[in-house]
C-alpha cells in the first residue's frame, strides 16, 4: 500500500480546496497549468470554468484524478517542465514545493518562468517557517478505516518535517516516510529573485501554516 492509494481517504479536504479556489479565482486566466495536481480536487473545480491542465509525476494520483472526471492530465516531473506552449496561470499548492530540494526548487522556478506567458501569473504556497516549531513534539494521528488501520506521525528534524505513515493490513505492516524541507520566506524570495520572478502579492494565513505567493516575470 502507498499513500497515493489512500490519499483521498486520509488527506483530502474538499472544503479547503473550495476556499483556496475562491482566494485565487480573481487572478485566474486561461490556459492554466496546475503543477503537482495530485488526485485532482482543485483541478476538477478549475475545469468547470477554465481551460486547465494538471501535471503530476505519480501515475496513481493521475488515475485518481481521471476517475473524478479530470482531463488534460500530464505525467511529468515538475522540476523538468518542457512545453511548446505557455500558460497564463501556473499554480502549485498543497505545500508541494516543500518536497523539493534547493537544487530542484531552482529547476522548478526556472521551468515556471520559461512556461509562463509574458504577462502570466505564478501562484504557489509553502509551509510557514513556524511549522518547524509546531512539530518539535510529534503529532500523531491514528484511525481505523475498516480494511486497514494507519498511524501518521509528523516530527521536525532540523529544517525538515518527517511524515511517517504506518499501515496495518491484516497481518502485514507497511511503513512509508516522506520528507519536506521547510524554507524561510527569505530563502524562497532570494531564489525567486535569482530566477527573475517578481513577487506581486504575498499572504499568510491566520494560523501561520502557509505562505502564499503571486509572482510574474521580471520587467513585465
Amino acid at each position: 500500500m502507498k499513500i497515493s492509494q489512500v490519499y483521498d481517504e486520509i488527506l483530502a479536504d474538499f472544503d479547503s480546496t473550495l476556499e483556496l479556489y475562491k482566494k485565487i479565482e480573481p487572478d485566474l486566466n486561461e490556459p492554466i497549468l496546475e503543477c503537482a495536481c495530485g488526485s485532482g480536487d482543485l483541478l476538477y473545480v478549475l475545469q468547470q470554468k477554465y481551460l486547465s491542465f494538471g501535471l503530476d509525476n505519480d501515475p496513481e494520483m493521475l488515475k485518481l484524478a481521471k476517475l473524478k472526471g479530470c482531463r488534460n492530465l500530464i505525467m511529468m516531473d515538475m522540476t523538468k517542465l518542457e512545453f511548446k506552449q505557455t500558460f497564463e496561470t501556473i499554480l502549485c499548492f498543497g505545500d508541494s514545493i516543500n518536497y523539493l530540494s534547493k537544487d530542484d526548487l531552482l529547476s522548478f522556478f526556472a521551468g515556471v518562468k520559461k512556461s509562463l506567458s509574458n504577462h502570466g501569473l505564478f501562484i504557489f504556497d509553502i509551509h510557514h517557517i513556524s511549522r518547524l516549531q509546531e512539530f518539535e513534539d510529534p503529532y500523531i494521528e491514528e484511525a481505523d478505516m475498516g480494511e486497514y488501520q494507519y498511524q501518521w506521525m509528523i516530527q521536525t528534524y532540523e529544517n525538515q518535517l518527517v511524515h511517517q505513515f504506518v499501515f496495518y493490513i491484516q497481518d502485514d505492516t507497511i511503513v512509508e516516510t516522506v520528507m519536506q524541507t521547510v524554507y524561510s520566506e527569505q530563502e524562497i524570495e532570494e531564489i525567486l529573485a535569482s530566477i527573475g520572478l517578481v513577487i506581486t502579492n504575498k499572504s499568510t494565513d491566520e494560523d501561520l501554516e502557509k505562505v502564499m505567493y503571486w509572482c510574474k516575470k521580471e520587467g513585465l
